[in-house]
């Protein structure tokens, strides 16, 4: 009978050894106790705030009617909090696993009193950076472009929200409230486009007449100068002092964007060969903006344009609310060419003196700017000769 308790209690002692992970009679090869998060602590001097975040501005509509993309857009958001005076508190940051679920609210629990709140969507260390301390007031807050101190702005592969409550918002004691606030994208995605058409070359059915010198797309570069670092809390654009260069890339559809640019009637073997393509990933477009077009034909600036002076030429994008609505622009700018085979020009250009103070650069044998499309509206303008 002994022997079968004794039996009994080393299987027993075996499977709790088993069913621990423990093997050591001191335990210490047990594995660590999994400790849930415990939940927000709510004393009887808090309430509670949930944010109830969107991103409805945009043209993406269906049948007419708005459609929230927070979800689809935005991966990271970061709450900053601050009192009824406008002096910082904290930041509240919440990544999501995968994706955010629809009718996303951000909880906060306050003590009592009054608090503003400023929300960006996306905000990445490696991307953009806050300078904000406990205490410092709302109006010096910035969030900068950590590419700005380089001068030198490559693509950016997050797109930056912001979103803000403009009143003060009174928290009371065992109260519960719901604030909503609808984000705003300020990525503005640049497609240029440039293609060559011979002079005297009219347009057929069976072809379109461009230019097929790849000569032209190959000495081509562009770029897009502006001035801002960065910006303030009210989602302004705040001039870092030196120029920052926008560089070109290759920017791939991403898989949340049904709308990407429409190149259907641009074959892949038409840009290899002799069409130019510059992608540009832009901060938010405001009617401030000092940012130049440049176009550099082998070493000479041949072109300069303020890009909003060209893109408000459109009506469609005469406000500051359809700008902020459309996140992509497709410019297409046609040049008309010459191709002159005849030597004996140049042979007299040799014999002349040269002029001591030359005329703006040019392309070596001299371009006409006849139009310029943007999302497929035509921009009719005076010829301007490069």
């Amino acid at each position: 009978m002994n022997r079968t308790l004794t039996y009994l209690l080393l299987a027993g002692l075996s499977l709790a050894g088993c069913l621990t992970g423990c093997i050591r009679e001191d335990f210490s090869d047990c594995p660590p106790k999994v400790i849930p998060p415990d939940p927000p602590v709510i004393e009887e001097t808090d309430g509670v705030v949930k944010l109830d975040l969107s991103y409805t501005m945009h043209n993406r509509n269906v049948n007419g009617q708005p459609v929230d993309r927070f979800g689809k857009e935005v991966g990271k958001v970061d709450v900053f909090v601050f009192d009824e005076n406008g002096a910082f508190i904290k930041q509240v940051s919440q990544q999501a696993k995968t994706a955010f679920p629809e009718n996303y609210e951000q909880t906060l629990v306050l003590k009592e009193g009054g608090y503003r709140f400023v929300v960006w969507g996306n905000h990445y260390e490696h991307e953009t950076a806050h300078n904000l301390a406990p205490g410092m007031p709302i109006e010096q807050a910035r969030m900068n472009f950590i590419d700005a101190a380089q001068g030198k702005m490559p693509l950016q592969m997050d797109s930056l929200f912001f979103g803000k409550y403009d009143e003060t918002v009174v928290v009371k004691a065992n109260e519960e409230q719901v604030i909503p606030i609808n984000l705003m994208k300020d990525r503005k995605d640049i497609r240029l486009l440039i293609r060559w058409r011979e002079k005297e070359t009219k347009a057929r059915a069976d072809s379109p007449g461009f230019c097929e010198h790849p000569e032209h797309a190959e000495r081509l570069t562009a770029s897009i100068v502006d001035y801002h670092g960065g910006y303030d809390f009210d989602n302004n654009l705040v001039e870092g002092g030196d120029s920052l260069v926008y560089l070109p890339g290759d920017l791939q559809a991403p898989a949340y964007d049904e709308t990407f640019y429409n190149l259907d009637s641009v074959s892949a073997a038409e840009i290899e060969k002799y069409a130019y393509v510059a992608d540009f990933t832009k901060h938010r477009l405001m009617s401030d903006c000092r940012g130049n077009l440049c176009l550099h034909y082998a070493d000479s600036l041949v072109y300069r344009r303020p890009l909003l002076d060209l893109i408000r030429r459109i009506d469609a994008y005469a406000t500051q609310e359809a700008l902020d609505r459309e996140d992509h622009f497709l410019i297409e700018f046609l040049f008309e060419c010459s191709h002159d085979d005849d030597d004996d020009k140049d042979d007299d250009d040799d014999d002349e003196e040269e002029d001591p103070t030359p005329p703006d650069p040019q392309p070596e044998e001299g371009w006409t700017l006849v139009s310029i499309t943007i999302n497929g509206w035509n921009l009719v303008e005076k010829d301007v000769e490069l």
